[in-house]
């Protein structure tokens, strides 16, 4: 009897001259009046390709996305959900740093 085990199997190499992939969070705010759209939108993005975290605040109307997409992929994304969709007003660094002292 002859032995049929396969060699194991091994995903093929990155290119070496391949980007390494790069990891942003964005944020938008979206239009969303209750639970049931804003669990639209966080199902419309968890099986998106790419998107890592999603969190989601009724209270702010807003939508934060950890992903390896580009922002305005995950903008399309959330649009198609029928959604009221805009890019949230960047924050300068001084900004986020009081920002992350208030919250602390």
């Amino acid at each position: 009897m002859t032995d049929t085990a396969s060699a194991p199997t091994t995903a093929p190499a990155a290119p070496a001259d391949a980007a390494p992939t790069t990891i942003n969070t964005y944020e938008y705010n979206v239009v969303m009046p209750c639970g049931g759209c804003s669990g639209a939108v966080e199902r419309a993005l968890k099986k998106a390709d790419g998107v890592i975290k999603v969190v989601i605040s009724l209270e702010h109307q807003s939508v934060k996305v950890t992903t390896t997409l580009s922002k305005e992929a995950i903008f399309e994304i959330i649009e198609k959900t029928g959604k009221v969709v805009k890019y949230a007003p960047a924050q300068s660094e001084e900004t986020k740093e009081e920002t992350e002292k208030a919250s602390a």
